[in-house]
């Protein structure tokens, strides 16, 4: 078999590209500025290296924070698509790692698609540092692009950082990156709700789905740096069954973007609200048992900011 320095470089983990010899190259057509790049990464694909060999395309995507915007580039058989979002567009971006599968997802207040996500890729969760190191260029840019009179806003209510064992032996994760994050970014802890065992609203079998296969509304952790809203939680709210959930999610909203916040009952659980961080075409939802803090934290840090 052909030997090639990417196929020899090649393996689960996201390589970081410092030269035009790095790019992949399925992209190398496409304009690439690495002076001005404040950081550019090749996403391998999901596949073990015993069944992958020289010929393949070998990286689903070009991640490219470049001087002024992300740029995404994702193989589509063999040609690419690019997805764009200038930093002064950035609305919110969340990270999630489920054992090994990560996922980064960035929404834009111009978005056209669902909530206004404009970018997403999954990743291996080996790279997880390479990803936080993008996230923290996308947040430092994002705020810096966001309007300046009200970019240093922060909510005043404060609530103490959790303990370790504050949402119960199942959550340990959270409270965890939630420790980290503080640390790293200093953040303030507004709040927080335990996972709940929630009931449906309807369904003839409701009864019995409820005994037999419990929805759970999962934990999650609200806090502010400056400008922000950071999220702790899982990947997936609601979960259906007792199986244990692995996944631990951090969400970052660019506060100054929020245009609206409201909080309204959930149709499908009964007890639940959600809140609705609007920004633009932009929207987190994050949903909260009743009378938990974690809603209304959310809906101070934003009165915060209204306030400033």
């Amino acid at each position: 078999m052909r030997r090639t320095v990417e196929f020899d470089a090649f393996g689960p983990w996201i390589l970081q590209v410092q030269s035009q010899e790095d790019v992949p190259r399925l992209y190398r057509k496409h304009p690439l500025d690495l002076d001005t790049a404040r950081l550019v990464l090749k996403v391998p694909r999901v596949i073990s290296r015993r069944d992958a060999n020289s010929d393949m395309d070998l990286y689903d995507h070009l991640v490219v924070a470049g001087a002024t915007s992300l740029t995404v580039l994702s193989r589509r058989g063999d040609t690419y698509q690019s997805a764009e979002v200038p930093y002064a567009r950035i609305a919110a971006v969340s990270t999630s790692v489920a054992l090994l599968d990560g996922l980064l997802v960035a929404h834009d207040v111009e978005g056209a698609a669902a909530a206004g996500v404009a970018v997403t890729f999954r990743y291996n969760g080996v790279s997880d540092d390479l990803v936080k190191q993008l996230v923290d260029i996308l947040r430092a840019q994002a705020g810096a692009a966001a309007p300046p009179s009200r970019a240093g806003a922060t909510a005043q209510a404060q609530h103490a950082t959790p303990g370790t064992r504050d949402l119960g032996d199942a959550d340990i994760a959270l409270v965890t990156e939630q420790h980290e994050l503080a640390e790293h970014d200093g953040l303030v802890t507004l709040g927080m709700h335990m996972r709940t065992v929630v009931r449906r609203r309807s369904g003839s079998m409701r009864g019995v789905l409820d005994m037999l296969r419990p929805v759970t509304l999962h934990a999650a952790i609200v806090s502010v740096g400056s400008g922000e809203l950071h999220l702790v939680h899982r990947r997936r709210w609601f979960t259906t069954g007792k199986k244990p959930v692995h996944s631990v999610a951090h969400t970052v909203v660019i506060l100054p973007h929020v245009t609206s916040v409201t909080a309204d009952e959930m149709l499908r659980y009964a007890e639940v609200r959600a809140v609705q961080i609007t920004s633009g075409r932009s929207v987190v939802e994050v949903p909260f048992p009743e009378g938990a803090e974690s809603g209304a934290a959310i809906q101070r840090a934003v009165a915060a900011l209204a306030a400033d």
